[in-house]
């Protein structure tokens, strides 16, 4: 009993002292680097489907940042981060997560990066401006919709590429599974 006393004492000690994790572990410099990289899409315009600097909608926006600091990350749609198991929801929010605005009153989906957690201000490609910073503070357009904040909690793997092997003894079918260089 003594020593089963001593293993709850010790474990508790343990999962007290671990610290919770936030945007999937994701080093301080990554996601700097991933609110720097949406910032640098200010002035994009907002296009519907679209998925360049040329033009594109909230859905592609937060793909093309993920992505490039995260490759192996999908494409969702907004509604898909607020079921997605590789997300949870943040309390409270931090730099780099993402904010979703669902479906409300008739208006669509919206999704975008959170830039300024103090400040309540995330960065996303809207309608009315294109690819902006802005507010979800209480009294702002943004802060007046239901919005849930998700941060990733499992980093994508890079996908695997298959690259055709000879080996000594002639197999063509035989394949190596590399990882992928992005």
């Amino acid at each position: 009993m003594k020593i089963l006393t001593t293993v709850l004492a010790f474990l508790t000690a343990l999962f007290a002292a671990t610290p919770i994790a936030q945007a999937a572990d994701l080093p301080e410099s990554r996601l700097k680097e991933i609110v720097a990289e949406a910032k640098s899409w200010q002035g994009t315009p907002y296009r519907y489907s679209g998925d360049s600097r040329n033009g594109i909608d909230c859905s592609h926006f937060v793909y093309s940042i993920y992505s490039k600091a995260l490759p192996g990350f999908d494409y969702r749609i907004a509604r898909e981060y607020l079921s997605d198991q590789s997300f949870t929801e943040a309390t409270p929010p931090a730099a780099g997560d993402l904010i979703v605005f669902p479906g409300y009153r008739g208006a669509s989906d919206h999704v975008g990066i959170v830039t300024d957690p103090q400040a309540l201000k995330f960065i996303g490609a809207q309608t009315s401006t294109g690819v902006a910073e802005t507010s979800f503070a209480a009294k702002s357009y943004w802060g007046k919709r239901p919005y849930r904040v998700m941060h990733l909690k499992k980093i994508p793997e890079k996908p695997a590429v298959k690259l055709p092997v000879v080996l000594p003894e002639h197999h063509p079918e035989k394949e190596l599974v590399l990882p992928s260089r992005r």
